[in-house]
């Protein structure tokens, strides 16, 4: 895949590294963007070999790629959670999970089990992993505001054809994990980052639109939420129980 020369001579992979080594006291950073074409990765191919290799690593590559010029806007990161005045213990928070009805209880699942992993992921991200790995039959509200893309199901975005009652961001999956991603920070339990991308994912929108601003947030466990994960050993059941039953 990748080839080293020195003036015009071919090197081995140890030979470059031992020449970096060699000059350099300090790591060389190689910006790929300099070297490739981003524009012809095919993200939906990534994606789909993200669910294939169970990686949400490869995944967080796909959304990367997929935001046009997102790298070069400027993040904001805030700190600051929104939390209750008195923490309640988490084996108490887990117990409220249980006793609720709510989808968005499901959604809290969702979003403490995709995290566990240390990355920090998007509700978009988190609702295409679920979307993409748990077997359950094709009536199941799971699917809403999904489309098949490649063989990859992927969150419907509004566009022309499409309604914006077939969206992703009004999906029961959206609300649930939009209203558990409020629980979650209220109870301590996550971090949120906001972030902003430039563009659209649509090639074929105006330039106007490809060079708006949009933000965006990002989430990843806590100490508290990862206490919470590691304690309730079914949520991935629990999850996967939830869809099979509720069907549109």
């Amino acid at each position: 895949m990748f080839t080293y020369t020195l003036k015009g001579k071919d090197l081995t992979k140890d030979e470059a590294v031992a020449l970096a080594e060699a000059t350099s006291t300090s790591p060389i950073k190689i910006d790929l963007a300099t070297v490739l074409n981003l524009r012809k990765v095919d993200s939906a191919k990534l994606f789909k070999l993200s669910v294939e290799r169970k990686s949400p690593e490869l995944a967080n590559l796909a959304w990367k790629i997929s935001v046009n010029d997102a790298q070069e806007a400027p993040i904001l990161t805030s700190k600051k959670l929104e939390v209750l005045a008195v923490q309640r213990p988490v084996d108490q928070l887990l117990d409220a999970l249980h006793g609720s009805g709510g989808l968005w209880a499901v959604g809290a699942a969702m979003i403490l089990s995709a995290t566990s992993n240390g990355s920090w992921w998007t509700l978009r991200q988190v609702a295409s992993y679920w979307v993409n790995n748990l077997e359950v039959g094709p009536k199941s509200v799971l699917f809403q505001g999904f489309e098949l893309v490649n063989g990859v199901w992927e969150p419907k975005d509004y566009r022309a054809g499409v309604s914006r009652r077939e969206t992703f961001h009004v999906s029961p999956v959206y609300i649930a994990l939009r209203d558990a991603l409020q629980w979650l920070m209220k109870n301590d339990l996550v971090e949120r980052r906001s972030n902003i991308s430039r563009g659209s994912r649509d090639e074929n929108q105006t330039t106007q639109v490809k060079a708006m601003l949009r933000p965006f947030y990002t989430m990843q466990l806590n100490e508290r939420g990862k206490e919470m994960i590691e304690m309730w050993g079914d949520a991935d059941q629990f999850i996967l129980n939830s869809f099979k039953t509720r069907l549109r």
